[in-house]
C-alpha cells in the first residue's frame, strides 16, 4: 500500500520524528527510509538502534508515533494516489482481475477509504492479522489465499526491500518499483506505475513465468 498506492513517507516520517524528538532521538529521512515494508515494532527497534528502554517506554513510544500519524492520515484523499494507480485499477477491475493488498500498517481500511479505491481491492491483510511482517511471505500468502489464486498466480507489486524478499519467498512474480539497488531481487523493476497497463504486467508476468520453467 504505502509506496505503491499512495505515498505517506512523509506522514510517517513526521511522526516518528515527532516521536523520536520527544525522546531525544536522533532521527533522520534516510532512517525514515529503512523503515519501508516494517512493522511499527520492528520500525521502533530500528529506530533505536539496540538503545534499551523500558517495556512501558517502548509501548509508550509505540502509542505516540500511532497517534500522530492516524491525526496526520486525516489529510488524506483520492488526490494522493501516486501516477497511473487510479488507471491500473480501473483497468484491472474491468477485466476481472483480482486484487489484493498486504500491508504492515494496521490502518489499511481506513486509508483506502480515504484515497477512495476499496471497491477494486477484493482481499486485504494488514499488520493485526499476521505473525509473521515482511520479509517473511506470510502477508502475501494469506492474502493469495483469500482471493483464491495459487502464490505462482501472483504478480507483486512492491517499493520495499522487506517486501519484494517477501513476494519472492512466497513464490510469486514480483515487480520493483523505484531504487534498483534496493530492489535487486525483484523479477523486473521501473521507476513508478505511470503508464503501466495490463498488456505490461501480463508481459512481465508471461516472461517469469518461462524462467520458472526453463
Amino acid at each position: 500500500m504505502d509506496g505503491v498506492l499512495c505515498s505517506t513517507d512523509e506522514y510517517h516520517y513526521q511522526s516518528w520524528k515527532k516521536m523520536a524528538d520527544a525522546y531525544h532521538i536522533e532521527f533522520t529521512r534516510k532512517d525514515n527510509y529503512r523503515l519501508r515494508g516494517l512493522t511499527r515494532e520492528r520500525s521502533l527497534e530500528a529506530l533505536l538502534g539496540g538503545r534499551q528502554y523500558p517495556p512501558e517506554t517502548l509501548a509508550a513510544m509505540l502509542a505516540a508515533k500511532n497517534e500522530y500519524y492516524l491525526e496526520s492520515i486525516e489529510k488524506l484523499s483520492q488526490k494522493d494516489l501516486l501516477p497511473g494507480v487510479l488507471e491500473l485499477l480501473a483497468e484491472l477491475d474491468r477485466w476481472g482481475i483480482k486484487i489484493g493488498v498486504a500491508s504492515s500498517s494496521r490502518h489499511v481500511t481506513a486509508i483506502l477509504d480515504k484515497l477512495e479505491i476499496r471497491q477494486f481491492i477484493q482481499a486485504a491483510c494488514d499488520g493485526s492479522q499476521i505473525q509473521m511482517p515482511k520479509p517473511d511471505p506470510e502477508p502475501y500468502l494469506q492474502v493469495a489465499r483469500k482471493i483464491g489464486v495459487q502464490p505462482g498466480g501472483c504478480l507483486v507489486i512492491e517499493d520495499s526491500e522487506a517486501g519484494v524478499k517477501a513476494g519472492v519467498s512466497a513464490g510469486m512474480c514480483v515487480l520493483g518499483l523505484g531504487d534498483r539497488k534496493q530492489l535487486s531481487n525483484a523479477f523486473e523493476i521501473v521507476n513508478d506505475l505511470a503508464g503501466v497497463k495490463i498488456k505490461n504486467l501480463r508481459a512481465i508476468y508471461k516472461r517469469w513465468l518461462g524462467d520458472r520453467m526453463i
